[in-house]
């Protein structure tokens, strides 16, 4: 049903400026309450012939665009402008003054005995006016408005009143535009809104002010993304013609709305009716019916995930084209026995929406590489996995979110951000991680995992590469990306033999050439219990490229770095990284006074190797104070594939790790530090 309401009066716009502000007053306040202030701006140049009319709007101008009855406040502004036409005469009569409805405007005299008065277009200029394009900012916003009007055939234009009652006193009519006001709920797995479009099998509808102009099968309205409301209700204003469109009896109609999660459409039949100029014209739809999205895997019309079915079977729809994946509501994953493979040749880019897979344990695995992808070429962003168990084949990297992120021959490239996973992983493997076993080529921004990490938990004779978030970074080309920025591990980190790291276990890379981008490992931190044999760090095990690594802003506040082993063989253990290089950049880290530090050193019995602060160090300030023999002793470069702890400085006794994160200036626009530990926002 179309519901016709009150006259739509609302405040002009200059030509160009689709994006004139209506300001929606809080109350039922009157435009002559809101708009008292006189405007006065520079006169014209003076000139014999030069006469000033007036123009104003009803002084009480209540046009009720929701539920709650807002006014609009219109008002007039210096880019106004009047052109007065009579038979072949035009003058342009440009604004002066306003007060309050009222404004004067000046131009040059016209003679005649009818004329045409129009609102800020010149000439016939309205006519051509196009509808399409329209953008709302958000899904209630009115602010892009526009107010298109006429006094056609007037016997005057001294006095003028924008009223159908003022043109008919003066022997003519007033033509205004129309607006279309399509309001209705959508289901609350909609995500963010693209556009809302009406559409009818025939060409109904006016594109432009013209009777003869072009004619179209649909009204639509740009919103880019906008966010949904608590309640799911969207209020779409759509600009119609100054040409009222007629919907015969039996016209089906069709709403549809496209939204970062796919496309959604529903049909209905108003009924006879009209969309009038010069009023608000409203179409009010339920909740029911819609046709529900699956998608088709395109980037705006992705695969959407509702159930574990659903997730069962995403990786049947992926190939080598790059697929997109949406998910849309939380599922348990606890069915899932047997997990397909989702490998390096079936490109990804994966929304999960801020949405929840839990349960997630699948008894095997049809890739090599346990975890929810085995090898990501692609991108995974907006996603918790909880409750997860993955267990890795022996020798096969493996990770709650991926075993491999990307290729080591940096062919494929993979992203995760905004990913927080829990659960415990169980590898006998080199690379095994919380949420990545080895990183290929790729960024991890933004992420986090609260997990139990063990490489060959029975075993402690082999086991390598072992960390909270990753098992290692494998660096096999010249090309190779590999940051690590803003994320935080807690639990239980349990390594093998050695390098074990409380963020990354190894970065590791091929002495056979130099890679242009060096690895940066920032802004991280971790509260995990980290233990190993030995190499055992509080964020890196081991940094031993060949290239430059930066680990700059990390905060070891580890429960525990315990390194168990005896025989070391002159390998070091530290608070922050457990064995570097002098050419390495370490930079403003810190770790937690009274840290669980315990590592016994050089096979001396009975000696255990200390933490101490350290200055920030680089290729051209090197690394100088060691934790070995005697406090202040010097680390010997041609030694140096030997014993190099970091341990950066402690913490300031009683302060919390927010407080140390704040002092780094850590991005207060990602992280929440209003609580002891810092919190990623989501």
């Amino acid at each position: 049903m179309i519901w016709m309401t009150t006259p739509f009066i609302v405040k002009n716009f200059s030509k160009s400026a689709m994006d004139k502000k209506i300001m929606i007053l809080a109350g039922l306040m009157s435009m002559s309450v809101a708009c008292s202030v006189k405007q006065e701006f520079d006169p014209l140049p003076s000139s014999d012939d030069k006469v000033y009319i007036t123009a104003s709007f009803p002084e009480m101008t209540k046009v009720t665009f929701s539920d709650v009855g807002d006014a609009l406040d219109l008002v007039w502004d210096e880019d106004d402008y009047i052109t007065v036409v009579s038979g072949k005469v035009s003058e342009k009569y440009e604004i002066v003054s306003y007060e309050g409805n009222v404004a004067t405007f000046a131009g040059k005299s016209v003679h005649g005995d009818s004329y045409d008065i129009i609102l800020s277009y010149s000439g016939d200029e309205y006519l051509h006016r196009s509808y399409h394009g329209q953008t709302q900012s958000t899904v209630a916003s009115v602010d892009h408005l526009k107010y298109d009007a006429v006094l056609k055939g007037v016997s005057d234009y001294n006095d003028i009143r924008f009223t159908s009652a003022w043109a008919e006193e003066h022997g003519g009519v007033l033509i205004q535009n129309g607006c279309l006001l399509l309001h209705f709920q959508m289901p609350e797995d909609a995500g963010h809104i693209k556009t809302v479009t009406l559409s009818a099998e025939d060409e109904i509808f006016y594109a432009t002010n013209s009777a003869d102009g072009e004619r179209t099968n649909e009204l639509s309205i740009i919103m880019n993304n906008a966010d949904m409301q608590d309640d799911n209700v969207i209020k779409a204003y759509i600009m119609t013609s100054m040409q009222e469109a007629n919907i015969p009896a039996e016209t089906e109609l069709t709403l549809t709305v496209v939204s970062n999660l796919g496309t959604w459409s529903k049909k209905f039949i108003p009924g006879e009716s009209k969309l009038e100029a010069g009023k608000k014209n409203i179409i009010k739809l339920n909740s029911r019916n819609w046709t529900v999205p699956a998608g088709v895997g395109t980037e705006s019309d992705p695969y959407i995930l509702r159930t574990a079915e659903d997730l069962r079977l995403m990786a049947s729809k992926l190939g080598s084209e790059k697929k997109y994946v949406a998910m849309v509501n939380d599922i348990d994953a606890s069915a899932i026995s047997t997990w397909p493979s989702i490998s390096y040749n079936k490109s990804l880019d994966f929304n999960g929406n801020n949405r929840t897979i839990s349960n997630f344990s699948p008894a095997t695995f049809s890739n090599e590489y346990a975890g929810f992808v085995a090898i990501l070429n692609g991108r995974i962003a907006n996603l918790s996995i909880i409750d997860a168990k993955i267990t890795g084949a022996e020798g096969k990297a493996c990770g709650i979110l991926c075993g491999y992120l990307g290729r080591s021959n940096a062919q494929n490239f993979g992203e995760i951000e905004n990913v927080h996973v829990e659960g415990v992983v169980n590898g006998k493997a080199n690379g095994v991680g919380g949420l990545v076993g080895i990183l290929g080529s790729g960024t991890i921004q933004r992420c986090s995992a609260d997990v139990e990490v063990y490489n060959n938990k029975d075993n402690t004779t082999s086991g390598y590469r072992t960390g909270g978030l990753v098992g290692y970074y494998n660096d096999g080309s010249t090309t190779n990306v590999c940051e690590i920025s803003d994320c935080w591990t807690a639990g239980i980190i349990k390594g093998g033999m050695q390098k074990t790291g409380g963020i990354i276990g190894e970065v590791f890379g091929n002495s056979s050439y130099e890679n242009t981008n060096p690895l940066t490992i920032q802004n991280c931190y971790s509260t995990a219990s980290v233990e190993g044999m030995r190499v055992v760090g509080g964020i890196v095990g081991y940094a031993g490229s060949k290239e430059p690594t930066s680990v700059m802003k990390c905060i070891a506040w580890n429960e525990m770095i315990k390194a168990t082993g005896t025989n070391h063989n002159q390998y070091s253990s530290g608070a922050v990284v457990a064995r570097t290089y002098v050419f390495h950049t370490l930079k403003d880290c810190y770790r937690i006074p009274d840290i669980n530090f315990s590592c016994i050193f050089q096979d001396i019995e009975g000696v255990e190797a200390y933490v101490c602060d350290q200055d920030n160090a680089d290729s051209n300030n090197k690394l100088i104070v060691g934790t070995y023999g005697e406090e202040g002793s010097i680390y010997k470069e041609n030694e140096c594939s030997n014993w190099y702890p970091y341990h950066g400085k402690t913490a300031m006794a009683g302060v919390t790790l927010s407080s140390v994160a704040r002092s780094l200036k850590w991005d207060e626009t990602i992280w929440d530090l209003s609580s002891a530990l810092p919190k990623l926002i989501r």
